[in-house]
């Protein structure tokens, strides 16, 4: 009998999936990793409900469980690295450094590399792996709506040999119906089902206002003067803000909330009787040097990106410095560039659009990209994933966006 440590959050997808391997014959040993210690101002920390909730579950479907403490990696490797891009102006994943770091990092060496008791290690991710080639391929899940592979990326791919993803070929919903079906299940895990999906950063989770929680830890770079934001229509100034405010936590191509803004958008359809236009403002760009964020109507030209740089792009599955072929439909250009198209996430609730890479013969993991169409919301630091039909080819981090306004240097 294999035996296998599964990663337990204590929600309904970590649940299932113990269920499942328990079922397919797998020892299941469920592992609570605790990686963040804040408690919040209500004086509840929902770390310990969810760890109460991981442990009942083990009790429930009778298999061992484990607490593991991860809490000086995630603030050395994944949060602290999150606060410096923040105060850079950059929009970073925090949770593609949580699965790297922690769940395929440390949880991964302590129960597979250190231990000899463990066979394989588990996750609820929807995500899939194929094996071709004497290759262990990541791929996306069944269910697209869920798909999680864009986080996954950058997980050198030799760990999936030794990985399950028990929801690969399962829909969520379908997962939701099954336990309501089963009436076993459904008496013992009804907790769960009154249970809210979880959708905040990883081992951190959801907060009432995550833009207040981040102010605690990002450190002001200026204390002096107000910030503005300007348009990049006229470059006049359309509102103050207090300097080192909470508005350098919005993500390009977000609604700028600008004070005011909320009663003046209230008022559309009185203006609108009137024949009168209103202005609602996005983010185009933060500048902290500056302590400008500049705005534009929305779809202005302005919000849209045709061209990006990625640095140390990683992929799946080839060496650095194999530079003759990528893919079947890939060419190499008169300066040994290799050329392909495939597909591409910037975000990660968004479907794939087309792209077109450009891998520089020198330097293989620098890559420059331009969309098939152009797109909003690119962001400097936003993690990417590249895609060929569901296989995931790698991520990386955009470095240069093309037509920006401030004059930012390319990392990488």
């Amino acid at each position: 009998m294999s035996r296998v440590a599964l990663a337990l959050s204590g929600g309904i997808d970590s649940m299932m999936s113990a269920y499942l391997l328990s079922k397919q014959g797998y020892k299941v040993t469920g592992v609570y990793m605790n990686s963040w210690d804040f408690v919040e101002e209500k004086g509840y920390c929902t770390g310990e409900r969810d760890y109460n909730h991981a442990s009942k579950i083990c009790d429930l479907l009778n298999i061992d469980f484990k607490r593991v403490d991860y809490v000086k990696e995630y603030w050395n490797l994944v949060f602290t690295d999150f606060l410096e891009n923040l105060r850079k102006g950059k929009t970073p994943n925090p949770d593609v450094g949580c699965n790297q770091h922690i769940k395929f990092g440390s949880f991964f060496n302590d129960f597979i590399m250190k231990n000899v008791e463990y066979d394989y290690i588990a996750t609820g991710h929807y995500a899939s792996l194929m094996y071709k080639d004497e290759k262990h391929i990541l791929k996306r899940a069944y269910d697209k709506t869920k798909d999680q592979s864009y986080y996954l990326s950058t997980i050198n791919s030799k760990i999936f040999k030794y990985t399950l993803f028990p929801l690969a070929n399962i829909r969520k919903q379908d997962l939701k119906e099954e336990l309501i079906k089963n009436k076993e299940l459904r008496t013992r895990f009804d907790f769960l089902l009154q249970k809210k999906e979880s959708t905040g950063i990883c081992f951190i989770g959801e907060r009432k206002n995550f833009k207040r929680f981040l102010d605690h830890y990002v450190e002001k770079t200026n204390s002096i003067g107000v910030g503005k934001f300007v348009s990049v229509t006229d470059g006049r100034v359309i509102s103050n803000f207090k300097n080192g405010g909470l508005e350098f936590f919005l993500t390009i191509g977000q609604s700028a909330k600008i004070p005011g803004e909320s009663f003046r958008y209230k008022m559309t359809v009185v203006r609108q009787m009137l024949n009168k236009n209103i202005e609602r403002w996005y983010v185009v760009e933060k500048s902290f040097a500056n302590n400008i964020i500049l705005v534009a109507p929305n779809n202005h030209n302005s919000l849209f990106k045709k061209r990006i740089r990625v640095h140390n792009f990683f992929w799946q599955q080839l060496e650095i410095d194999n530079t003759s072929s990528i893919l079947d439909n890939a060419f190499v250009d008169c300066d040994n560039n290799i050329i392909f198209n495939c597909h591409v996430k910037y975000r990660y609730r968004m479907e794939p659009v087309e792209c077109k890479v450009l891998v520089k013969n020198t330097k293989f993991r620098s890559l420059l990209l331009e969309f098939a169409t152009s797109q909003k919301g690119v962001a400097l630091g936003q993690h990417l994933t590249l895609y060929l039909d569901d296989e995931v080819l790698g991520g990386g981090e955009i470095s240069y966006i093309e037509n920006c306004f401030f004059d930012d240097k390319e990392e990488g």
